[in-house]
């Protein structure tokens, strides 16, 4: 299990908390009545009430965290596309030409990588800038409270939007039982739980390149304001 640093609990527990609900609706109406023998025995209650609930979490942390990077790398297509990369395109307004150069001046002269001829967009161009970018990150790492927290924010809702179409799927499943259990309060459940991710999905979705481009601008912020 992960260390429980700010990061973690943050950024990875919480989505994947927030998410599980479907799975405690389909305990809550679909498994009470299973083995009550052990669950209502000392060391049941002890494994069923916090142990297997804490794997569940961490579980459910680690399929948010694999499919939350892999839809990133999708997004922004290996880090080519984030816009730490596409900010210091010739074609990019985020940033002044002039806070580029300034910005390309510095990379050259803190980590000896010249970027003054690889803005133009082609992937080659591209990766060398994520090449350079991966470097100034590496700076901050850990040590820098404003990064720290763009980090988070976006860590947040990508794992929140990778939880959120676990959960659809969950919700989906628990539809269509309690549809066929004619189970009328759980079908009403399932289908707001349904509902209710799908919205968070949307809207996370519509977050992550908004937070990016937040995260982007603190970096180079942060990057040219160090010594």
């Amino acid at each position: 299990m992960p260390k429980l640093n700010k990061y973690n609990i943050e950024a990875r527990y919480i989505p994947s908390l927030v998410c599980s609900v479907p799975f405690f609706f389909f305990a809550y109406y679909y498994l009470t009545g299973v083995g009550n023998e052990f669950w209502s025995s000392a060391a049941g209650l002890a494994i069923g009430g916090v142990s297997l609930s804490a794997a569940m979490l961490v579980t459910m942390a680690n399929f948010c965290r694999s499919l939350g990077k892999l839809i990133e790398e999708k997004m922004f297509k290996d880090g080519l596309w984030f816009p730490t990369t596409t900010f210091l395109l010739d074609t990019d307004t985020n940033l002044s030409p002039a806070y580029k150069k300034s910005v390309i001046k510095k990379i050259n002269d803190k980590f000896n990588i010249n970027l003054a001829h690889e803005t133009e967009g082609a992937v080659a161009n591209r990766r060398a800038i994520n090449e350079a970018v991966r470097r100034i990150n590496s700076m901050f790492f850990g040590k820098n409270d404003l990064l720290l927290q763009r980090t988070i924010q976006f860590g947040f809702t990508k794992n929140v939007l990778a939880g959120s179409l676990i959960a659809i799927l969950v919700s989906e499943a628990g539809v269509v039982v309690s549809a066929m259990a004619n189970n009328i309060t759980a079908l009403h459940v399932a289908t707001i739980l349904l509902v209710g991710y799908a919205t968070v999905g949307l809207i996370a979705l519509a977050s992550m390149r908004f937070i990016a481009r937040h995260y982007a601008q603190a970096l180079y912020g942060e990057f040219m304001a160090s010594k």
